[in-house]
């Protein structure tokens, strides 16, 4: 091994790597921006190499950097199942598990499942993250499994699936009489809820309905509201129709304070999936949760697969 390649060197060199900025790496250090400055200074100098060239206000890898870049990766990876096998063999903690998932369905229905997970595994320590953005923070490691259902596919990534996610056009009843809402068409008369102005939240129902007796959906008519749960407090206040997924407002429909509109039309679906770094999914915390998420069975889920075969 070369004599100048100091474990600090490297992972300072790696997390500013990972983040593109000297001061994101010293934050997730706990260093000082001089001190991960001086010590990536110290590595390149050691190599005589250029690992870093400046664009901007970030830093970008140079080729040798990237191939410096992978070789850490995999290592802090392996050290990091290491460690866990180390732990596992003195009766100590796993480890963490961080967790992202969106908003509506960690805390409508995730976070309801966790308790058998946690009593099960009390040597493994759960966190929680619920917002966007997951991919990003799941490829930064500032998360380590994130349950999406965006379709990313990348060749780092290990995607395992879990249930599929269906939608529903949804509106307080009282705004349905008001705009004698029946056809499809009827939409371009309505206020538009959306979580974008650009139309492409309401892509899975627009993509459902053939070309000529598809609603053009009016950017003018949208209100973007950017949580689910909110589009939903709107829908029932009668600010407009809503897309929202369906096991979101199964508590709102039974209760009457929503209707369905054209539940005759079979929207398309997307799939909530599990995703992790391909290199981080064989470590036993990893290989647990995820054999735990895959055993789960929502009754929300359940009662859309019944009426899927209805």
């Amino acid at each position: 091994m070369n004599p100048f390649l100091d474990l600090q060197q490297l992972r300072a060199f790696y997390f500013v790597g990972q983040t593109g900025s000297f001061t994101a790496a010293a934050q997730k250090l706990g260093r000082t921006q001089s001190a991960v400055s001086h010590a990536v200074g110290k590595l390149e100098e050691g190599l005589m190499t250029v690992l870093f060239v400046r664009k901007g206000r970030s830093f970008h890898l140079t080729e040798a950097g990237s191939i410096l870049y992978e070789g850490c990766e995999r290592a802090f990876y392996a050290l990091d199942e290491a460690m866990e096998s180390m732990a596992l063999t003195q009766g100590n903690s796993r480890g963490h598990v961080r967790l992202g998932v969106t908003v509506e369905f960690g805390c409508s229905i995730l976070i309801r499942q966790m308790e058998p997970f946690i009593q099960a595994h009390p040597e493994i320590n759960l966190d929680f993250y619920m917002g966007h953005n997951l991919l990003e923070k799941l490829l930064s490691d500032e998360l380590d499994i994130i349950i999406d259902c965006v379709d990313h596919q990348r060749s780092e990534v290990t995607r395992t699936p879990l249930f599929r996610e269906l939608y529903a056009v949804v509106a307080a009843p009282h705004y349905v009489q008001c705009h004698d809402l029946g056809e499809v068409s009827d939409l371009d008369r309505c206020t538009i809820l959306s979580m974008d102005d650009s139309g492409d939240w309401w892509r899975n129902f627009l993509y459902s309905i053939p070309g000529t007796s598809r609603p053009s959906l009016k950017k003018h008519r949208f209100i973007t509201i950017n949580l689910i749960r909110g589009m939903i407090a709107a829908a029932e206040e009668g600010m407009g129709v809503a897309l929202v997924p369906q096991y979101s407002v199964m508590k709102e429909l039974t209760r009457g304070t929503l209707v369905q509109l054209f539940p005759h039309i079979h929207l398309l679906e997307d799939q909530f999936s599990i995703y992790q770094k391909s290199a981080r999914s064989n470590l036993s915390r990893h290989t647990l949760f995820t054999r735990f998420l895959q055993n789960l069975k929502p009754q929300e889920f359940l009662m859309n697969e019944s009426s899927i075969k209805k």
